[in-house]
């Protein structure tokens, strides 16, 4: 499955520039993004913990667990991200298991 292609005519894809934060440490984990360009650096206390590409999805724990982010992410370079709120990434998941 092409992530990219799945979520890019998704509305409310934001474009962030290089240090621009997506999200921080502590704060509430609503949405899970997906990045459709660019890339993301997810670190916590300073320590690079990954870099997420095209297609790469960050802040889906805060959704599986509802509690508050666990890291802070940083767009690397120029960026574009697309926000997933919860209850749409459970219709989704309903979906693709309803059709298997």
């Amino acid at each position: 499955m092409n992530t990219v292609a799945l979520f890019r005519k998704e509305p409310g894809a934001r474009a962030y520039q290089a240090g621009e934060v997506v999200f921080a440490a502590g704060g509430p984990g609503d949405l899970m993004f997906v990045v459709l360009e660019g890339d993301v650096d997810v670190t916590l206390n300073g320590t690079l913990l990954e870099t997420v590409g095209p297609g790469g999805i960050v802040g889906e724990l805060a959704l599986i667990d509802e509690g508050p982010r666990s890291a802070d992410v940083v767009a690397r370079g120029a960026a574009t991200l697309v926000p997933v709120p919860r209850t749409a990434s459970c219709t989704s998941s309903s979906r693709r298991r309803s059709s298997r």
